[in-house]
């Protein structure tokens, strides 16, 4: 009698990604155009919020929302914001320069008369001051994406320690956008966080060529 042979059974060593925005090769035109359309609209927006002229540039980057974290230690405001019928919320991050410039504007100073090394937690009235233009930044990504798809972002709430944030599990991929801000002869960072999950309901535009 012969010896037996066991039928080996295929493994998958990891879940095959339909839509792997993370390749090389993947192109993403719409995607350009939508934050594109969001910092041109952000940039007249702050200009009118702060009364300072401001110029925005933009870069996209992609990796793990864990390495993510790994940068970002120091206390920060940041924005959870939700989005109609998606499960995954995105991220605004206002960085420590950008904010208070922007508060000591507000308060009636340039700019330039704050100090962004200590790792204080924001006052209300800060945080207030903020989230108002938190808001004009929804405004903003809202009416930048009604021409793809309308999908409204909320605000939900505000964040300080990026360890609280947890809008996606730590290996989940992430785009990261980061608009580089001039405003008033001061310079700063807002960031915002796209899970890959967002960016499924307009999948099959983000890939075309047209808007």
């Amino acid at each position: 009698m012969g010896a037996r042979k066991d039928k080996l059974k295929p493994t998958i060593e990891k879940p095959i990604d339909i839509y792997n925005y993370s390749g090389k090769d993947s192109d993403m035109p719409v995607l350009e155009i939508l934050n594109e359309r969001i910092r041109r609209s952000f940039q007249l927006s702050l200009s009118t919020h702060l009364r300072v002229s401001t110029n925005l540039t933009f870069t996209q980057e992609k990796y793990q929302f864990k390495d993510w974290l790994t940068e970002n230690t120091q206390t920060n405001c940041m924005f959870i914001i939700t989005l109609q019928s998606v499960n995954a919320p995105i991220l605004l991050k206002f960085d420590r320069n950008f904010s208070y410039g922007v508060i000591d504007i507000l308060t009636g100073g340039t700019g330039r008369d704050y100090r962004a090394g200590s790792d204080k937690e924001m006052t209300t009235l800060e945080l207030s001051l903020l989230k108002d233009l938190g808001c004009k930044f929804i405004e903003d990504l809202n009416t930048s994406r009604t021409s793809v798809q309308e999908i409204k972002a909320n605000f939900l709430k505000i964040e300080e320690n990026p360890q609280f944030v947890g809008i996606v599990s730590p290996d989940s991929r992430i785009i990261n956008v980061k608009y580089e801000v001039e405003y008033g002869g001061n310079t700063g960072m807002i960031e915002v966080l796209y899970p890959y999950s967002t960016l499924f309901p307009l999948k099959d535009k983000l890939f075309s060529k047209h808007t």
